[in-house]
């Protein structure tokens, strides 16, 4: 008999022979396996058994890495629509549904006798004894607030659904402000109180130290959270907790979709619109689609929420395909945020090439009451291009052919596509003049000339330049919570 086997990032399986010393009941569907590979070991993914195999020089396999199953079911069967539905090779699927590869050896194993082990003292504690131990009793640590009528109707609508077992799809379309966090909330403990478990997605830039903090004043350490600035090491704990039970709610990006979650209750997928749940690189799948498959394969409910839908989903709630939940008004009738357009054509609205003079009075005017200002700027670095003033000469990124932005406090003109990087010049690479033009508004050039205005007040910048190291995301929150 011989495993066929899914190897990252290639297409195609391949076959494997299992030795006689294995016991082949412990493979099952995405189980882990090292095998040789060319001059090297790597992981395989079991997908099947076979009879027989015309392929000449069949190699043994070293090690099974997984004893028990390593994923629910309607994970495995998520992970494969996505290999189908996507056209991605079933090997990197699986890939992204297990921790980042660690270092494995294959070393002498020595099991000892039952008459040995009649002498050994049991000292681990039993798994039940641990988990009362690791897992306080589920309860509120932070009191739910009070839901007005209309998150009341969703609430209502949403839990009976989840008390019938079964899929079912709603949109939640709540103004900004309306409570649709504590809905979701409140849905996830009726969930937990019925032994379900949940699983809420959220764009990158959404899981915020606030969300993260209200979810674990509401549930304390039932949570895990998964997002791309874990370390490995923080996320296999996080995967090995979730796998273990430890925890019953995964909150994260789109990764968190492919926690190894049993008993999925509900899934949320908090403004479903955001395109970043769509990924453009390795595997390309898109989150919210495969978080409603995912729903259909487990029995639960899934719920998008937004302040603006997806056209898409706007119209399967027309349709009837989704459920339309709307919450029309924000919370306590507080009144929507006063939005004034400036019109940018009137050459004396300008103070800088990012300031006109309307916003400079509300900077000022807010300012002075002691209150905080957030400018959004949908570029980083300093200067977005960079132009010779003389011939005309654009600096272009030689892989992308797209403008290199001028980072000034790196002094360098940084691809931020690919990343490639090049010294800043001091003159034009074909003329030679010195003439040369900085176009165009970034972050770093934002923050200096806000310095510069307001020498009095403390001027952050929150960017991916600012936020690479660990931790610093944090930091500028808790910063802006202190004031």
């Amino acid at each position: 008999m011989y495993a066929e086997v899914a190897i990252d990032p290639l297409p195609r399986l391949f076959h494997y022979r299992l030795p006689d010393s294995m016991e082949s009941a412990l493979l099952q569907l995405g189980s882990r396996l090292l095998v040789p590979f060319g001059t090297r070991v790597e992981i395989a993914y079991f997908v099947r058994w076979i009879d027989r195999t015309d392929i000449q020089g069949i190699k043994d396999v070293l090690a099974i890495l997984d004893t028990t199953s390593p994923l629910p079911p309607p994970l495995i069967k998520l992970l494969q629509w996505i290999s189908d539905y996507y056209l991605a090779p079933i090997g990197a699927v699986m890939k992204t549904a297990f921790p980042l590869k660690s270092q494995y050896k294959v070393v002498r194993k020595v099991q000892i006798t039952e008459a040995g082990n009649e002498k050994c003292w049991k000292v681990t504690p039993p798994k039940q004894a641990k988990q009362r131990l690791s897992q306080p009793e589920l309860q509120a640590l932070s009191p739910p607030l009070p839901l007005n009528p209309d998150q009341k109707k969703a609430y209502i609508e949403i839990v009976a659904a989840i008390e019938k077992s079964g899929f079912f799809s709603f949109l939640l379309h709540g103004v900004t402000g309306s409570g649709k966090t504590e809905v979701y909330l409140q849905v996830i403990q009726k969930a937990l109180e019925r032994n379900k478990r949940a699983i809420v997605l959220v764009p990158e830039i959404g899981l915020t130290p606030q969300l993260v903090a209200r979810f674990r004043n509401r549930f304390g350490n039932q949570i895990a959270v998964l997002h791309s600035r874990l370390t490995p090491k923080e996320r296999y704990e996080a995967w090995r907790k979730i796998k273990e039970k430890e925890v019953n709610i995964a909150i994260g990006a789109r990764s968190a979709l492919f926690a190894p979650m049993e008993s999925v209750g509900v899934i949320i997928v908090d403004e479903e619109q955001d395109p970043s749940y769509k990924q453009d690189k390795s595997i390309r799948y898109h989150a919210r689609d495969a978080a409603i498959v995912y729903a259909q394969l487990s029995g639960a409910v899934v719920v998008l929420g937004s302040a603006t839908p997806s056209l898409e989903s706007f119209y399967n709630g027309t349709i009837g395909k989704y459920k339309t939940l709307t919450l029309p008004h924000r919370v306590e009738d507080r009144p929507m945020p006063a939005i004034e357009i400036i019109d940018l054509r009137e050459r004396e609205a300008w103070v800088k090439p990012f300031l006109t003079r309307t916003l400079l009075s509300a900077i000022e005017k807010r300012l002075g009451l002691g209150e905080q200002v957030i400018l959004f700027i949908n570029r980083r670095g300093h200067t977005p291009s960079l132009l010779c003033g003389d011939c005309g000469q654009k600096w272009l990124c030689g892989n992308c052919s797209v403008s290199l932005t001028f980072h000034k406090r790196e002094k360098k003109l940084i691809c931020h596509y690919c990343g490639f990087q090049q010294s800043a010049p001091t003159d034009c690479v074909n003329c030679q003049g010195t003439r040369l033009l900085f176009l165009g508004v970034g972050t770093e050039q934002v923050e200096e000339e806000i310095k510069a205005l307001f020498p009095s007040a403390r001027v952050l910048r929150m960017d991916r330049d600012t936020t690479s190291k660990k931790g610093a995301h944090y930091k500028i929150v808790a910063a802006m919570e202190e004031k």
